[in-house]
């Protein structure tokens, strides 16, 4: 899990808690206790928390984490002449694969595969 990031969260990042939850709200009280200083709703309940995402009791499942991301790549498949399927490199949009599958004579397709990070 990536950890938590006040920065990202109020400009808008998706935040989950420790058990996957999502944030719905998020804002930041300075002059709050220092574990109290984050104040976040999931499930319609408000918590709160310190800068770093952890709760004023300790890690629980309420902890706050960036949601992860998932980014899409893209790989052409060939055949070789004895018929086994291989894939090239990866490209990180479908237009570029599609540009140097015209490169290949043994192109079969364009495939999409999603990354987490």
């Amino acid at each position: 899990m990536k950890p938590f990031n006040l920065e990202a969260a109020l400009k808008g990042a998706r935040v989950v808690t420790r058990d996957g939850r999502e944030v719905t709200s998020i804002g930041h009280m300075p002059t709050a206790k220092e574990r109290q200083q984050v104040v976040y709703v999931v499930d319609e309940s408000v918590w709160a928390c310190g800068l770093d995402g952890v709760r004023p009791s300790g890690i629980t499942r309420w902890d706050l984490f960036m949601a992860p991301t998932k980014k899409t790549y893209w790989v052409n498949v060939y055949k070789s002449g004895s018929g086994i399927p291989y894939t090239g490199s990866s490209h990180p949009s479908e237009e570029e694969a599609r540009i140097l599958k015209d490169k290949h004579r043994y192109y079969v397709t364009t495939i999409s595969f999603e990354v987490e990070e």
